[in-house]
């Protein structure tokens, strides 16, 4: 049992470091393609549309939404206004 069990934490290893590394490049495309810092995080914006469709009280944007929002602001109202 003991060198098969270190054979099935090598490959659970493996498969956890191959889906994060997925993971990663896939929230990276869309910030190299717009040049944003981080990825668009398409599941923190709908939940926060979910929430305000229910009524409820909306949390501050936080990660890549906030610099999202921070990008989108800083560009209609210009980059000047805080240098």
């Amino acid at each position: 049992m003991g060198p098969n069990l270190g054979r099935l934490r090598n490959k659970n290893s493996l498969s956890v470091l191959i889906l994060f590394v997925l993971a990663v490049l896939i929230r990276i495309t869309p910030s190299l393609k717009y040049g944003l810092p981080y990825g668009f995080d398409i599941y923190e914006f709908t939940s926060r549309v979910l929430v305000i469709d229910e009524g409820g009280l909306i949390s501050l944007p936080h990660g890549p939404l906030f610099y999202y929002v921070h990008l989108a602001i800083l560009k209609a109202v210009g980059y000047g206004m805080f240098l």
